[in-house]
């Protein structure tokens, strides 16, 4: 008798237990929210009204081409905080937490930074609802999205093709360029320049989620990047960092 009442309040700890911890992840999914919704509605309209503000006064033909120039940075500047701030609301928010949210994201930004380019995004037809966590979702985002930065800045590519793979709770993600390319064994690390940053950010993300990462290139050949990234914490267990 005396066990069974012991089990029974055991059960009845857990159970409180699982309650609390489901009351503070939907207190946390809340709060991101309406951090999510502050921002857009702030800092997103300001951002907005300064490039719109700053695309008139372009138009005034009164203004010399030296401050011409200056009010075209200042746009440039505005449009690209906007962005940022986009996508920022985009990850904060708990209802884009889905691997099938995160493919869309990232066909989203490949229309949108390669435009120019002619590309092309494979992915799965069929693609799981799979709940990222924040990290994950953040990690993966940037990773792709410094990948086709590098391309726009250093590549001078003509042709692009992404192709995403599900492989069991992990993403692999190869991302080709037909560009310049250059030589790997040259850059070994970030240079005082700034150049090789980025190939470092992207490395840093991977095994900070406990994925890896590798670039292959050549003077005149093009450049392919390959990373490995677990969708969960638990996958990560089972890729081995370079």
């Amino acid at each position: 008798m005396r066990r069974e009442r012991e089990e029974a309040q055991l059960r009845e700890a857990k159970l409180k237990t699982k309650t609390i911890e489901q009351e503070k992840e939907l207190e946390k999914q809340k709060m991101r929210n309406r951090i999510a919704q502050d921002l857009h509605d702030e800092i997103g309209s300001n951002l907005s009204s300064i490039s719109l503000m700053s695309e008139l006064i372009q138009k005034d033909g009164k203004i010399n081409t030296e401050v011409f120039e200056k009010i075209q940075r200042i746009r440039k500047v505005a449009r690209g905080s906007s962005q940022a701030m986009r996508d920022i609301v985009w990850l904060t928010n708990p209802s884009s937490d889905t691997l099938k949210d995160l493919i869309s994201k990232m066909n989203e930004i490949a229309n949108d930074m390669l435009g120019g380019l002619t590309w092309q995004f494979d992915f799965p037809d069929v693609v799981s609802e799979i709940n990222l966590i924040p990290e994950v979702k953040r990690n993966i985002f940037f990773i792709y999205k410094e990948s086709l930065n590098n391309i726009l800045k250093h590549a001078n590519a003509k042709t692009v093709s992404i192709d995403l793979r599900i492989l069991d709770s992990k993403m692999m993600l190869i991302i080709k360029d037909d560009g310049k390319g250059f030589d790997v064994n040259q850059l070994k690390g970030v240079e005082p320049s700034g150049r090789g940053a980025g190939l470092f950010t992207m490395r840093e993300r991977a095994r900070l989620l406990g994925g890896r990462g590798f670039v292959e290139s050549q003077q005149g050949q093009g450049t392919t990047v390959t990373v490995i990234l677990p969708l969960s914490i638990e996958a990560s267990d089972n890729i081995v960092i370079q």
